[in-house]
């Protein structure tokens, strides 16, 4: 069932208490979020290594882990027990088959962003970018092509980092289809560009000082840094009505 969902604008210091908040939520349980989290990242690793066909089934399968961490937030935040079987939690959800078009969804715009620097790279060296030869390459013209390829995927990554980031939670906790959870995490977003711009530094702050010893430090950052996608979630988002509920989607 889907339900109307208000986004609220919150202040420019909501974007640390998502951290701080999802650290609290780690604490309740730091052994198991490590083991969760790193056997994720094993598996999508691993996965991977099996041709086209493993990155395949890694990125379709990833929105379905997902959902079944922020079932597992959603646990601890009504002060139930995070079990490790919430890591495949979203395949016994009744939402599996949305969080599966979700995969789907994810690597059609992996491909989009792959297809848009190709082409602007290749736009810009010419009939040179597919010739065997380095040396028919314009050095000048390969860096003005690289650079321009980078600021554009970034340009298209962002809005579309945004649309998904809250994606997963509003699939499996506000019932969403995966259009409707993509439009409303962009619109979400773009509500809070402060509070993330926030978020954005502290976090990448947080992941630096996490790789300063040998990467242990990622061990903590990982998890936490995942779980305020359900804090922010929370703080963003919430029910407008009862489920089903005709009113039209509204924001505060």
């Amino acid at each position: 069932m889907s339900m109307d969902i208000l986004i609220r604008r919150v202040d420019a210091g909501r974007g640390s208490a998502w951290i701080g908040d999802a650290y609290r939520l780690f604490k309740q349980a730091p052994l198991l979020w490590i083991g969760m989290v790193l056997l994720l990242m094993v598996a999508a690793i691993v996965v991977s290594e099996v041709a086209l066909i493993g990155s395949i089934v890694a990125n379709l399968f990833m929105p379905v882990a997902y959902g079944g961490l922020i079932l597992g937030c959603h646990a601890q935040a009504r002060g139930e027990a995070l079990r490790f079987d919430h890591l495949w939690a979203g395949l016994q959800s009744p939402h599996f088959n949305r969080l599966l078009q979700l995969g789907v969804a994810y690597m059609v715009i992996t491909l989009i962003v792959l297809v848009i620097a190709f082409a602007v790279i290749a736009a810009t060296l010419g009939p040179a970018f597919l010739s065997a030869s380095p040396e028919d390459i314009d050095t000048a013209a390969a860096g003005i092509g690289m650079l321009l390829a980078v600021l554009l995927v970034v340009a298209v990554t962002i809005p579309l980092m945004m649309a998904t980031w809250f994606a997963p939670a509003l699939i499996v906790l506000g019932g969403q289809p995966v259009i409707e959870a993509l439009k409303l995490s962009f619109r979400g977003c773009m509500a809070n560009l402060v509070p993330f711009l926030v978020y954005g530094v502290i976090s990448f702050l947080i992941l630096v000082v996490a790789m300063i010893p040998l990467g242990l430090g990622l061990l903590i950052a990982a998890p936490v840094i995942f779980i305020t996608t359900y804090t922010g979630f929370t703080d963003i988002f919430e029910p407008a009505a009862a489920p089903d509920d005709p009113t039209p989607l509204s924001e505060t």
